[in-house]
């Protein structure tokens, strides 16, 4: 075994265990001598030193590993990384010896029974830390039998289907049983540690019928102990032959090595090592890659060894019908309780226990004499009774343990009514019943976990400071029992849960029934029920079950006391007695309840070996024999209580096995199911129990790290392949293709049909009452999902897809803008997703009209274009036929042409618009011109004056005035829908329109200049690169002429340094000079003040107000502002009305038109009418006008209101059987009723339209002023 270690190599974890296995060889001998516990000697205390000095040895260097303690078995904190926060453990590993619970007995019995109770003690002692010993065999069995069930082809080989499969198949499972030979090698000595554990246990069976204490009781957990070795082996056996990977890869391997054997044999070569290592591969062969590791168990020899028989020990296995019943009692004993608590309301592992049972059975057949004919009854009931209400049981990963057959196998007898042959149908039938009743079974679980749920968030809050501070201790008492009967009651919930979900599946895959539909809901219940208890308990109410853990132990220990209370009073009065046969057993007895007493008393933790010393002695005190002893109810009640005591003190562990599971890792086709069914059929949107399902498929992790064919010293990759591999199914094959993906189409296409809907007429709105949908917006508003360790994002990964689609449809297809323009706006409002802007701008190019073409067709640009003051930007008013989008220009167009054409445009811009204002000012008098306009406007004028400081007047200028205007206006007739009146407005906004172009223009060269200059780190202290480049120049004292920033950057005076050129070549000076003309340029043009409009309005102001002609005409325009703003606000609104239209090519549709505002504060600026307007306070009674028409509104309304109320009430008052004839008539003022109804709906729509739209032209009115009321006050200060 040495050379084959040394050639096959082991990672540091395996070197201790297979020091800690070695260690407990080497106390083998001494455990067989002590099999018979009433004959042991005074080499006790030496063995027990020995043994002392071994643990600590293994306990050193078993604590050298990170968080891992194989002998104290695993707790939460060692479990894979789960997506639920780690917890701290309830108990500390409590490490006790021999030697310490023999002192601790013995302290606690007292002198008196020193000379009789040692070896009660000793024996107490022995069975209690064997049943230990079994207990930590439990514990490492569990990383090895996972190794055995992730034997596999690695996920790095990635074998592929077709020809050439089976060759690299073969090949890469030579190469992972190779890697494997150590695990092997070290499980093989595992199973043979479990194997002398058996044969001890059987000793100590044997043994404890010659003792007068425990001859007169069974020891229960000593049978329970055995049971439990022969599980771990049974497991085993089932494990490897259920990994057909791993015996095709055994069977290849083998073919190697004999083929290289056979080589040696034909070449004549002598390999010692060689030798060694095949002798080690048939050992293997022979035990654990031939799943015989259970039967060599039962076949081995029972006797002692030759050092227990060499102390004068001798036990007799096969020829003892003592033992022979004692076995049979065991087995009858364990199986009724066990099976009766199958299927019950309190089942928690009993249904995995009974695999054990039926190993003891095996074994009892297997030491009992041919001669002895078995007990028929017994066989009938293992054969029958169970396996009708439970013919498979889940033993790991995807093996099953069928009792039938194990029975057949292991300990066939012919009985009378049991046939073998019905055992498939039989379990055919039992699978029908269980698939007719899974779905009922599974809801009535999951109401269970909702109740209990909700209890345990109420008893068992997230806080420690969960106990009340009561002076009455009972009241306390009772608390702390009910917190742990409802910790326990969660608990036994997921053990139901569990068995029940295991039993299901296992059996559909042994007989290869497949599973309807109906019932992977119920399946995925279970997980969730598995999982909502887990968390429960290790995340919302740990403080409360941290803090009442130690407390509900304590008093466990207390009521198990209490239950001997009778037999230490049979004890103490016993005392007095003369010396007898009796004393001496009363006396011994007195050492088992004084071990008991010392067990449970003086401490918190509990650990299993004071647990298994404490069940021990209480089995030996439980002698039916003593005269008012412990009672049968007494007895019973302890029992139950210890094993109550047992599921509380390892609740970490418990909660663990009965919430785990791994078993999705073997049924992974399930998990898309799941997923798939969540999504599409999950009829409240529970979205968390996404989250429970993933956290389901988490807990496979550590099994997972437990493949022997990795290398633990390679890189992380290679250990953490499987976990990668499983990672990428999950999150691809799953979460992706059955969540993520159908989200994304899902949102997708109810956003498009939302927004076709609205803008095709032929598409109908669907009826969310009839189509039912499943509800996306909980899936995308969940939180991030844990997996493993990544987390998944659906509101990111849905926000990112619609992103890239929209995108990518807008850039083929830039006239569709709009619909994903409407679509991200609709994602927001219905499915909160915050879509980023794709920088397509509503299908428009950095660079639009060139200002070129702009400039000299300005005439047709102001017509066309409606001017936004807030935003900057030219909006097209009426598109071209056909055409699927709307032209714009903005500030970042106008500046890609001036980065074209040079900043040299913007003075040529100015003169263009002041050319086309000309015309358009040429125009504008001649309108004002004409007699009608002038008489009527001198009229309004001197009216005004003249009324002005009437009562009803109050300085406003009437509303009803300015709309007569615009009627009579509107007498002179119309053309294409459009009155003078009108076309004097639209002349003043094209006038406004130049404007804002000019505006725009300049702010779009002072964005050009500001990126040009970006690059510049101080506008102030910029050199000049030509003389440094060049030949320098000398010092001075005062700036060189012609410097214009000599004054600015250097003080009067200042001696100027020199500049040492760098002489460079006459290319190189010339690009300097180029570079420095540039700056200049920039730098001037962004410092450059100039104000175009004080320039457009000083120029027209000098023509129409100090020229030579008479403009008078000109000084009543203030008197037809109102009628216009009245005109621009019908306009405004009938444009906005048009938006809505399908046909926008006819008439003009619009949402902006500031022009008209701009065009007005223009004009006015310029013929020093501000004042004259402000005086009318014209916009105040329009406020005044509209707030008159709500308050008649609100009127009419109320009225309306209590007309309704009064027919409402008469018809109530005159409704009877001869009424019916007036049904015609009510019907008709209903009628009316509701005519006049709607129209004062429409007529309040109305008013708030005006009133906004007037509110809306007064604000933009106030803001195109202020561009000239500034210059107005320098001129001011100026003068």
């Amino acid at each position: 075994m040495d050379e084959m270690s040394a050639y096959s190599g082991r990672s540091v974890q395996e070197e201790i265990m297979q020091k800690l296995l070695s260690t407990v060889h080497a106390n083998e001998s001494h455990l067989a001598s002590m099999s018979n516990p009433i004959s042991a000697d005074s080499t006790l205390d030496a063995e027990i030193d020995r043994r002392k000095i071994a643990l600590d040895n293994g306990f050193s260097e078993l604590a050298s590993l990170d968080n891992q303690n194989l002998s104290s078995g695993l707790t939460k904190g060692d479990t894979a990384l789960s997506p639920a926060p780690v917890k701290v453990s309830l108990t500390v590993p409590e490490k006790i010896l021999p030697n310490h619970m023999v002192s601790l007995f013995s302290e606690t019995a007292g002198t008196n029974t020193k000379d009789l109770g040692d070896d009660a003690l000793k024996s107490i002692s022995a069975l209690s830390f064997l049943c230990d010993e079994v207990q930590e065999l439990q514990e490492v069995s569990t990383t090895l039998v996972s190794g055995v069930l992730m034997f596999s082809p690695r996920p790095s080989a990635k074998i592929p289907e077709g020809d050439e499969a089976s060759e690299k198949r073969a090949d890469e499972l030579i190469l992972c049983m190779g890697n494997s030979l150590p695990f092997f090698q070290e499980l093989h000595n595992f199973t043979l540690r479990c194997m002398r554990v058996a044969r001890n246990i059987v000793c100590q069976i044997a043994g404890s019928l010659t003792d007068d204490v425990l001859r007169s009781v069974r020891v229960i957990p000593v049978a329970e102990a055995l049971a439990a070795v022969l599980t771990i082996l049974i497991t085993v056996d089932s494990a490897v032959s259920n990994n057909l990977e791993l015996n095709d890869a055994w069977r290849l391997y083998k073919m190697v090595v004999r083929e290289k054997s056979t080589k040696n044999s034909v070449d004549n070569v002598t390999d010692a090592n060689f030798t060694t290592f095949e002798k080690a591969l048939v050992e293997l062969d022979n035990n654990i890659l031939s799943a015989k590791c259970f039967l060599s168990c039962i076949e081995q020899d029972f006797s002692l060894s030759s050092t227990a028989a060499s102390q004068g020990v001798h036990i007799e296995v096969r020829n003892n019908p003592k033992l022979h019943n004692e076995m049979k009692a065991l087995v009858s004993s364990l199986f009724d309780r066990y099976n009766s608590m199958v299927g019950s309301a309190s089942e928690t592992t009993e249904r995995h226990q009974l695999i054990g049972v039926y190993g003891m059975y095996a074994l009892y057949r297997r030491i009992l004499p041919s001669n002895e004919v078995p007990d028929a009854k017994l066989f009938k009931k293992l054969f029958l009774l169970f396996p009708d209400r439970c013919p498979i049981i889940n033993i790991c990963g995807d093996a099953s343990f069928f009792p039938a057959n194990f029975l057949v196998e292991y300990a066939p007898f012919e009985v009378k009514g049991v046939d073998p042959s019905q055992t498939d149908k039989k379990a055919v039938d039992f699978i029908k019943r269980l698939d007719a009743s899974f779905g009922q079974q599974a809801a009535s679980l999951k109401t269970q976990c909702a109740s209990w749920v909700a209890s345990a968030d109420s008893e068992l809050p997230a806080s420690a400071r969960t106990f009340t501070s009561a002076n009455d201790q009972a009241s306390v008492t009772a608390g702390i029992e009910k917190k742990a009967s409802l910790v326990l009651k969660g608990v036994v919930i997921a053990y139901r849960a569990s068995a029940l979900v295991k039993t299901f599946l296992a059996l559909h895959k042994a007989l290869g029934l497949p599973l309807t539909s109906k019932l992977i809901r119920p399946v995925r219940s279970i997980i969730e029920v598995l999982k909502a208890i887990e968390a429960t308990l290790n995340n919302r109410c740990r403080p409360a079950v941290a803090t009442m853990h130690p407390v509900a132990l304590r008093i466990l220990a207390a009521a198990i006391l209490r239950r001997f209370k009778a037999l230490r009073s049979v004890i103490d009065s016993s005392n007095t007695t003369k010396k007898g046969s009796a004393s001496r057993r009363i006396k011994k007895l007195s050492a088992c309840l004084a071990a008991l007493e010392g067990s449970l008393k003086g401490t918190s933790t509990y650990g299993s070996a004071r647990r298994f010393a404490a069940y021990v002695a209480a089995c030996a005190c439980s002698d039916p024999t003593i005269a008012g002893g412990v009672s049968p109810q007494d007895s019973q009640s302890a029992e139950a209580l210890l094993r109550r005591m047992s599921l509380l003190a390892d609740l970490d562990a418990h909660i663990e096995k009965a919430c785990s599971c791994e078993w999705l890792y073997f049924n992974r086709e399930l998990l898309a199911v799941f997923v798939s069914d969540i999504y599409a059929n999950e009829q409240n949107s529970n979205v968390a129990s996404l989250q429970l399902l993933l956290n389901g498929v988490c807990d496979c992790e550590q099994m997972l790290r437990c493949a022997p064919q990795l290398d633990s010293e390679s890189d992380d990759d290679e250990a953490e392949a499987y976990v990668k591999e499983y990672r990428n199914f999950v999150m691809d094959d799953v979460l992706s293709t059955e969540l993520i993906d159908k989200i994304c189409r899902d949102v997708e296409n109810d956003l498009r049909l939302h927004i076709h809907t609205k803008n095709l007429d032929h598409m109908k709105s669907s009826n969310p009452v009839i189509e039912k949908k499943t509800k996306i917006r909980p899936f995308i508003l969940t939180p991030p999902l844990a997996v493993f360790d990544m987390v998944v994002n659906i509101h990111e990964r849905v926000t990112f897809y619609l992103e890239s689609s929209f995108y990518n449809l807008t850039t083929i297809a830039l006239h569709d803008w709009l619909t994903y323009s409407e679509m991200k706006n609709l994602a927001k409002e219905k499915f909160g997703l915050e879509l980023a802007n794709n920088y397509l701008p509503m299908g428009s190019l950095d660079q639009g009209l060139d200002i070129l073409q702009i400039m000299r067709n300005i005439h047709v640009f102001v017509a066309r274009f409606n001017y936004d003051l807030n935003q900057q930007v030219f909006i097209e008013r009426r598109p071209d036929r056909g055409a699927k989008y709307l032209n714009t220009i903005s500030i970042d167009s106008i500046s890609c042409s001036i980065r074209q054409h040079g900043l040299g445009i913007l003075n040529t811009t100015v003169n263009y618009t002041y050319q086309y204002l000309s015309k358009k000012f040429h125009i504008f008098s001649q309108f004002l011109f004409d007699d009608y306009i002038r008489s009527h406007l001198a009229k309004e004028k001197r009216w005004f004056r003249k009324h002005h400081k009437d009562e009803d007047v109050d300085n406003k200028y009437p509303y009803l005035r300015a709309m007569a205007f615009v009627k009579d206006i509107r007498k002179l007739g119309v053309s294409e829908g459009k009155t003078f009146l009108d076309r004097f407005r639209i002349l003043i906004s094209e006038i406004g329109n130049a404007l804002g172009y000019v505006r725009m223009v300049r702010s779009a060269g002072m964005k050009f200049c500001s990126d040009a200059v970006q690059f510049l780190p101080d506008l102030d202290e910029i050199p000049d690169f030509t003389p440094l480049v060049g030949e320098g120049l000398p010092g001075s004292d005062t700036p060189p002429e012609g410097d214009e920033e000599g004054g600015e950057g250097e003080k009067s005076g200042e001696k100027k340094k020199p500049i040492v050129g760098a002489k460079l070549s006459a290319t190189t000076v010339t690009a300097a000079q180029n570079l420095d003309a540039c700056i200049g340029v920039v730098k001037t043009n962004l410092k450059d003040s100039t104000d175009y409009f004080h320039l457009l309005v000083k120029v027209f102001k000098e023509v129409l107000l100090g020229g030579e002609n008479d403009h008078s005409q000109l000084d009543n325009f203030f008197m037809i502002v109102p009628s216009l703003c009245l005109s621009w606000i019908e306009a405004s609104l009938y444009a906005k009305d048009m938006m809505y239209k399908k046909n926008r090519t006819v008439r003009d549709a619009y949402y902006s038109d500031d022009g008209f505002s701009m065009g007005i504060a223009y004009i006015l600026s310029i013929l020093q009418q501000h004042e004259h307007f402000d005086a009318l306070h014209f916009f105040q009674s329009l406020q005044e006008k509209y707030a008159k028409d709500e308050a008649e509104l609100r009127k009419r309304q109320a009225a309306q209101e209590e007309k309704m109320r009064k027919k409402k009430e008469a018809k109530k008052k005159s409704r009877s059987f001869f009424s019916r004839s007036r049904k015609s008539s009510e019907d008709d003022d209903s009628d009316e009723d509701g005519d006049e109804g709607s129209t004062l709906q429409l007529t309040a729509k109305r008013l708030a339209a005006h009133k906004r739209e007037s509110e809306m032209l007064y604000y933009s009115f106030k803001g195109s002023s202020i561009f000239f009321a500034q210059r107005k006050n320098l001129e001011d200060e100026g003068n």
